[in-house]
């Protein structure tokens, strides 16, 4: 199995400004390795339904946005924040560990906050009030949602239930109220979840999705999920297709048989200044796309390290293969320097390029995931 479709995060919402958006990228979705898919977010549904409704011929992948609902279910827990501290509700501190009651970090916090690295000894876990998800509040965007996909269903290549991490009981209550409200959402197993649920999901459903692994070291998602994981899947007598979310590492893509997958990183990259390059093989004259690209700084503004443009920090070989990847883009230098768009373009052009490599190549890239498994 090879990845068959790469979706971009926000692809129509963020680049609904770039010229030739739709035309270039969104081509019709029977056209596989050649086309990239938008993935949108509910959460934001005033610009999803103005999306939709101006795109009608667009499908997209709806993620319910129960990422974004974690993180406001996070941050209601604060009551207080200071510069290196912050004091949490009393009934939230009570199930803080000891070690941090004295005084959570700034640092810790803002990986809680924003949930990056909520995984990688965050207090994120201790400080979701769960009860959130029993209000009358939570049971209104549920409804919501419900019938944002009923009206929408022909426009959505795939939608998401909505799951509730580090709480794999409520995310099953809530796929099965989507269902017997007549949905069919995608199931979504987390990292850090007893492979039961796994085992649970893959006894009912054939396409299920797996999150948390942009929260984790690729080792460590690896070690404590991907084995695991792929080998129960691989070693069952069932046709499972996994969705892998936040999978944007050409090693995770090649290591395991995901079905499909999504990136934020393609704007999050343009957005600092940079640009995803495949690596040049000048043996081979081509750029290969089966190991991880290289971020170009193409802005004309240093970043927090103070790199600054390309053409100060590379070898004169690779400024010239940097150039011929531009050329054969069609990417204009100048621009990229000064345009978010130009940028953002060139990112979402990258991941076209992955996606039809690793349609072209399937006998390749499978032959790479047998070599790399280890189970």
């Amino acid at each position: 199995m090879s990845v068959e479709r790469i979706y971009l995060v926000g692809l129509l919402a963020s680049g609904y400004g770039i010229p030739e958006v739709k035309e270039r990228f969104l081509t019709p979705a029977s056209n596989v390795g050649k086309s990239i898919f938008t993935l949108e977010t509910f959460y934001d549904r005033s610009t999803v339904l103005r999306l939709l409704d101006k795109l009608p011929d667009v499908k997209i992948f709806l993620d319910s946005g129960a990422f974004s609902l974690m993180c406001k279910a996070v941050k209601d827990q604060v009551v207080d924040k200071k510069v290196g501290k912050v004091v949490l509700r009393p009934e939230v501190l009570s199930r803080v560990p000891e070690y941090t009651k004295e005084g959570i970090s700034q640092e810790e916090l803002n990986r809680g906050m924003d949930f990056g690295g909520f995984l990688r000894r965050s207090i994120s876990r201790y400080v979701i009030d769960f009860s959130i998800f029993d209000s009358k509040e939570f049971r209104n965007y549920l409804d919501s949602y419900v019938e944002f996909v009923h009206k929408y269903e022909n426009q959505l290549q795939v939608y998401v239930n909505l799951d509730v991490i580090f709480n794999p009981k409520k995310t099953w209550e809530n796929q099965k109220y989507l269902e017997s409200c007549g949905l069919k959402p995608l199931p979504v197993f987390h990292y850090g979840e007893d492979l039961e649920w796994l085992k649970k999901y893959m006894d009912s459903y054939e396409y299920i999705g797996i999150g948390g692994v942009s929260q984790v070291t690729k080792q460590e998602f690896r070690e404590k999920l991907g084995n695991p994981a792929f080998k129960l899947i691989f070693e069952s007598d069932q046709k499972i297709r996994v969705h892998g979310f936040a999978v944007t590492s050409v090693d995770l893509l090649t290591c395991y048989d995901w079905a499909s997958c999504d990136s934020s990183t393609w704007i999050k990259c343009g957005a600092y200044g940079d640009i995803f390059v495949p690596r040049y093989d000048w043996r081979k004259k081509q750029f290969n796309y089966l190991v991880s690209p290289n971020s170009i700084r193409v802005s004309g503004i240093p970043n927090k390290s103070g790199s600054g443009h390309f053409t100060f920090y590379l070898s004169e070989e690779e400024i010239k293969a940097v150039r011929k990847y531009l050329a054969e883009m069609n990417l204009d230098e100048e621009k990229l320097k000064i345009s978010y768009g130009e940028r953002h373009k060139a990112n979402a052009l990258y991941f076209q390029n992955l996606m039809k490599y690793l349609s072209e190549h399937k006998d390749k890239v499978k032959l790479r995931t047998i070599q790399r498994r280890v189970f």
